[in-house]
């Protein structure tokens, strides 16, 4: 019974993955859209590698599938790449967006859409966490591209502190900044795809996300959504985005309250997260908080080389610090939520949850496996209950199996929904 239960989650995702790439596409008829002519914030991607994926291609760096982020799905992110042979044309570029401390700065991504053909629209996807750079979408093919084989643009940014930024430390789950890099990245493709003479039929996008990206896009949509506020930033974007669907699954909409968990229950579901939670805390402007005081002697001896060298998948992070009990990963003052430091950290983490009393004005698609450990259904559950359960936001809340489990059924559903 063990035996089958083992390979029940290695080969669904596979068959996820060929549904998802045999379904049928349908076509459209609507009228082409000149982007060249939307408002933008001048900031233009550019373009510096592509290529037309092909299956030698795929396997031309067998290291680089020893491991994914994600678990299971690196085997079925190899067959996604080989069924999708010679139909989707990957272009990796760079934009400029803004900085943590408030400068401009020059981040990558990339995107993916039918080698030949009109587009329907573009969708603005959010990558789950990753901790190698080679994972990062201007680096590899992600498995949210072959969505371009159903006749869509896929525009991916790589997160800050990935690609050309790989140097800068990764503001990990800081939603806020991330969701203000995602809405440049969907700027900026547009006067690309003008100059390029590709036709989009709708200048309405999906916004689509897994995991940390699902917060991000909940975060980019709330940017979206609030009336025009200078101090937010989100004058950039009011009325410059117009958002068809939105699609998020297994999100840590809260934040603070999976850190308060985790330290309450003395666990973590993916260990690595607890070091760059603090690190990507300490992005924040003044923040500037002691290691010393937050971590183990050994993860402080070898943070720089574990997580800062982004050559480790999340999994042989986990591997190489050895426990997910956050008393074995934290200082014990680190744990106690009365100290000062500690309650610094917390409130920064509260900037990154979801707003209370934000009510999505768009169709959304909240999906979370009931049982996932890793990112936990309460965030979800939470999230449906705050928003006030309003018609238009569908939730499928299910066994879906482990994290990375609903990754792959969640991009399956996703590709059945779209038109």
């Amino acid at each position: 019974m063990k035996r089958l239960h083992h390979i029940y989650y290695y080969i669904v995702p596979l068959l996820a993955a060929y549904i998802l790439f045999t379904s049928c596409a349908h076509v459209d008829a609507e009228f082409g859209v000149d982007f060249g002519k939307l408002p933008t914030n001048g900031k233009k991607f550019i373009p510096y590698y592509e290529r037309d994926i092909q299956s030698e291609t795929s396997y031309a760096s067998p290291v680089m599938r020893i491991a994914s982020s994600i678990g299971s799905t690196d085997v079925a992110r190899g067959l996604v790449e080989s069924l999708s042979a010679g139909t989707v044309h990957q272009v990796c570029g760079t934009y400029w967006s803004i900085a943590p401390e408030g400068d401009s700065v020059r981040l990558s991504g990339a995107i993916y859409y039918p080698k030949s053909g009109p587009i329907k629209n573009i969708i603005v996807a959010a990558h789950y966490t990753i901790t190698a750079d080679f994972e990062a979408p201007s680096q590899t093919f992600c498995m949210e591209g072959y969505l371009a084989n159903k006749g869509y643009a896929i525009v991916m940014p790589d997160y800050l502190g990935y690609g050309v930024t790989r140097d800068s430390v990764h503001p990990y789950m800081r939603a806020t900044i991330t969701s203000i890099h995602i809405l440049d990245m969907a700027l900026a493709v547009r006067p690309f795809f003008a100059e390029r003479g590709i036709t989009i039929k709708s200048d309405e996008v999906y916004l689509l996300g897994y995991s940390q990206g699902a917060a991000a896009i909940a975060n980019s949509l709330f940017q979206l959504d609030t009336e025009i506020d200078e101090a937010s930033g989100n004058y950039m974007y009011k009325d410059k985005i117009k958002v068809k669907r939105v699609f998020c699954g297994g999100g840590p909409y809260y934040i603070s309250e999976m850190f308060t968990r985790s330290i309450n229950e003395n666990t973590m579901g993916i260990p690595c997260a607890v070091p760059m939670l603090v690190m990507g805390m300490n992005c924040n402007v003044g923040a500037d908080f002691d290691y010393s005081y937050f971590f183990q002697p050994n993860i402080l001896e070898h943070y720089e080389e574990w997580i800062n060298s982004k050559v480790y998948t999340v999994n042989q992070l986990n591997e190489l610090i050895g426990t997910n009990c956050m008393s074995e990963i934290l200082l014990p003052d680190a744990l106690d939520l009365t100290k000062p430091q500690t309650k610094r950290m917390l409130y920064y983490l509260k900037i990154e949850d979801m707003p209370l009393g934000y009510i999505p004005k768009v169709p959304l698609y909240l999906f979370h496996s009931t049982v996932d450990r890793t990112v936990p259904f309460y965030n979800s559950e939470n999230f449906y209950h705050a928003i006030g359960s309003p018609a238009w936001v569908v939730t499928d809340f299910h066994d879906y199996g482990p994290h990375a489990m609903g990754f792959v059924t969640f991009l399956m559903k996703v590709y059945r929904m779209l038109p």
